[in-house]
């Protein structure tokens, strides 16, 4: 999976390069959700095949597109002055995917994960921002109340597919009420059913009027956004 998000990244700068206006393109690129530009398109199911043989059709095939594509537009509203939570945050493929322009528009940013092989790509990764970057090693479940809060995105890999019940209603109660700023948005991947996501964020106390899902490209997995 990392040579073929790599190969997304690199197809990616090479696209971005023949952009006339990279500003404007980057600005359009933001408003795509949630279809996949079709410069990035070969490249992208290229990535799906490789990655259904990998890992079966069970797996959320292209959550650093979504998350990148997010990552993007929220730091271009607010340049360098936005805040961003990445939980359970990986090697980070989202923010490689725009790792040209992170010096540019990234403002502060949080990432956190259990694995530290992982933690330590992030921190190459995200080398050119380092000094706004907090990369902390720890367990989402038990971390999630403990930041400064008002974020403006916060991002969750399938956050709460592989959690018990309770925890996942922890984790989205405490990230809609207390890590969200007003007009901010949790953005999270899962493979889980419509119905069971919108049951989690009930019990946690979300009005069913700031969800919104949709079915990602691939047609497997649910990208969900919580608007605070």
């Amino acid at each position: 999976m990392k040579e073929n998000v790599r190969a997304l990244r690199d197809g990616g700068r090479q696209e971005y390069a023949k952009a006339e206006d990279e500003a404007n393109y980057f600005a359009r690129f933001g408003k795509l959700a949630p279809n996949v530009p079709p410069t990035l398109r070969p490249l992208f199911e290229r990535a799906v095949e490789s990655h259904l043989e990998e890992h079966g059709e069970s797996s959320v095939l292209n959550y650093p597109i979504a998350q990148s594509r997010r990552l993007l537009a929220t730091m271009m509203r607010k340049p360098r002055r936005s805040r961003i939570l990445s939980l359970d945050c990986g090697d980070v493929p989202d923010f490689e995917l725009i790792a040209p322009h992170l010096a540019e528009f990234a403002g502060e940013i949080w990432c956190i994960d259990s694995d530290s092989e992982a933690l330590d790509h992030a921190a190459l990764v995200l080398e050119s921002i380092a000094g706004r970057c907090h990369i902390i090693g720890g367990n989402a479940v038990f971390l999630a109340d403990c930041f400064p809060g008002n974020f403006d995105l916060v991002l969750g890999n399938r956050l709460v597919d592989h959690r018990e019940t309770g925890h996942a209603i922890h984790l989205i109660r405490a990230i809609y009420h207390h890590q969200l700023r007003v007009g901010g948005t949790f953005f999270f991947t899962s493979t889980a059913r419509e119905e069971d996501v919108l049951a989690l964020c009930r019990k946690a106390g979300v009005p069913p009027d700031a969800v919104a899902i949709r079915t990602d490209e691939s047609g497997v997995a649910l990208l969900v956004d919580v608007e605070r």
